[in-house]
């Protein structure tokens, strides 16, 4: 693993010991956050950057990008552009994106926002056959002045799904049940929205 040092370069700490994946950042574009981690089981740092347009637009594109640490510097990167939420789609609450992670060989990207009702996603993608396939996902809904729970936990490997539902002002109607359901092939992360792919469609 790579030592992790504060860098004072862009919006969020940067690793400092792998300046070299700078070179990967299309022009015109910034980063926003980035994360080392191993993503291909090869023992070396592999890299994972959310890049933001700079241009003069009303509502600045973002992007994933991803590259494999090789001998020779890094990879072709693999870019992803619908996955990553914008800055104007956590309503009151502002910028959606959580600070990235790179999990046990995973890519954890969060989400969360709203008003009075909080909402919050997290999905989880891991390099495997060749693409970064949707392995897991969460769904939050809350009323913090009801204080009313719904959670719905998707392992998309397993197909199994948790749904709880917590009342803390009746406790009695407090619910967890599960099902399956089995997506094949799983989403890839290159062309994954939450648009694209409606996780949780006729789930309650």
């Amino acid at each position: 693993m790579i030592k992790i040092a504060v860098c004072v370069l862009m919006v969020w700490a940067i690793p400092c010991a792998a300046q070299d994946y700078l070179s990967l950042v299309p022009e015109g574009w910034e980063i926003i956050d980035v994360q080392a981690g191993d993503l291909n089981k090869d023992q070396v740092d592999d890299v994972a950057m959310i890049v933001r347009f700079m241009g003069d637009v009303a509502l600045p594109p973002r992007s994933l990008i991803v590259a494999f640490k090789t001998a020779g510097g890094y990879s072709d990167p693999y870019r992803a552009d619908d996955v990553i939420m914008g800055e104007h789609e956590g309503g009151t609450m502002g910028d959606p994106l959580q600070p990235m992670q790179i999990r046990r060989g995973t890519i954890v990207l969060s989400f969360a926002g709203g008003s009075r009702q909080r909402w919050g996603f997290t999905y989880i993608f891991r390099y495997q056959k060749g693409d970064f396939r949707l392995i897991g996902a969460t769904n939050e809904n809350v009323d913090p002045i009801d204080e009313i729970w719904h959670t719905y936990d998707y392992n998309l490997s397993t197909g199994k799904i948790v749904i709880t539902h917590t009342y803390g002002k009746e406790p009695e109607r407090n619910e967890t049940k599960e099902l399956t359901r089995v997506l094949d092939p799983l989403p890839s992360l290159s062309t994954f929205s939450q648009d694209s792919v409606n996780l949780w469609e006729g789930i309650e």
